[in-house]
């Protein structure tokens, strides 16, 4: 052969991108997802072979787990698809395909009269300000705002699987803050198995708690007891409520008048139902009925009201600190330091 065309040892060829990715998709995503998805999309382009998803990571300099992130955000948004070598659904040992965005426009665009009408529904739906505070929660949860798909989904789930937007909302912060997922698909399964149960009240998923994770739903009805149901997850708070029920085997009840307790108080938290309980649990008190009996608070206020008066301007306290309730320490020590300014006034 007379003519020969050297081949090249660097890679200076083209990728083709579609436009629809750059107008539709590229904005509102993550600057490292899209880094992921141009060059694994050139990877598959060229077929190159021995990449994977540690390759990726090892190129952009990011962690691997981010690229798994990647294709978590890629895969809701309809884009790309996991493929598993067998019946394992899960795994990080997945392959990605792209799917051909200009069919994947066509579908969308030329759809059937009855989605156009459910499409309308929908819409109009986004009206109703619990299915608009829903989707506000949604970018909070998810720590990014949702896309347009995204949040049409959050709104169809309202009508597809006839569940409360409040019900959704929670299994959003059970999805995001138990289960530190951040797919929608994820979400979406979790949102199916409480339809599929019938779970679409607090009362009914309190009711089937044991069947998905009992320490966070009781955990959840302990903050909102307290009036701190949107307070954010802290894995320290989740450990202290529960230790009241398994180490110091304080029932709900109990748990839910120790909290009773709080509404007075200026910054209800934690710390402060710890005390109350820890009081309880010293002086042996485990039912309503033992508040009754062996609270001293009650007989404070009888024995203080007999004490014969004397010339001494303090009380010597014999009991241990540990027979009264926090606020009657609080009470004590305020008195004692207002005692103790008029001494210091007299001459």
């Amino acid at each position: 052969m007379n003519f020969v065309k050297e081949e090249g040892s660097m890679d200076l060829g083209d990728t083709v991108l579609d436009n629809i990715f750059l107008r539709e998709y590229m904005p509102q995503a993550d600057g490292n997802f899209v880094k992921v998805y141009l060059l694994a999309y050139g990877y598959a382009m060229h077929k190159e072979e021995n990449k994977n998803h540690g390759s990726i990571a090892k190129t952009l300099g990011i962690l691997e787990s981010d690229v798994h992130r990647a294709w978590d955000y890629w895969e809701d948004q309809g884009i790309i698809r996991k493929v598993w070598p067998g019946e394992d659904q899960e795994g990080p040992d997945y392959r990605v395909e792209f799917i051909n965005l200009k069919e994947l426009y066509i579908k969308n665009v030329y759809q059937t009269s009855t989605s156009n009408t459910k499409f309308a529904s929908l819409t109009s739906s986004l009206s109703d300000p619990l299915i608009a505070d829903l989707l506000a929660k949604g970018d909070y949860f998810f720590r990014r705002p949702l896309s347009y798909q995204e949040k049409r989904d959050l709104a169809s789930w309202v009508v597809d699987y006839n569940m409360p937007p409040q019900m959704i909302e929670e299994a959003i912060r059970y999805t995001t803050e138990v289960q530190n997922k951040y797919s929608i698909r994820y979400l979406e399964r979790v949102v199916q198995n409480w339809a599929s149960d019938g779970i679409r009240s607090p009362e009914a998923l309190e009711e089937n708690q044991g069947k998905y994770n009992k320490d966070y739903y009781r955990y959840r009805k302990v903050m909102a007891a307290m009036g701190l149901k949107n307070k954010p997850l802290s894995d320290q708070d989740l450990k202290e409520v529960n230790s009241w029920f398994k180490d110091l085997g304080f029932s709900m009840e109990m748990v839910l008048e120790a909290c009773s307790r709080s509404i007075n108080t200026n910054n209800p938290s934690v710390a402060y139902i710890r005390g109350v309980l820890r009081s309880w649990y010293n002086k042996g008190i485990f039912t309503l009925e033992d508040i009754e009996k062996k609270d001293l608070k009650p007989r404070e206020k009888v024995v203080s009201s007999q004490r014969p008066k004397t010339g001494n301007k303090f009380h010597n306290f014999s009991q241990s600190s540990s027979d009264f309730s926090p606020e009657d320490l609080e009470k004590m020590a305020k008195k004692r330091s207002q005692n103790y300014g008029k001494l210091k006034d007299e001459p």
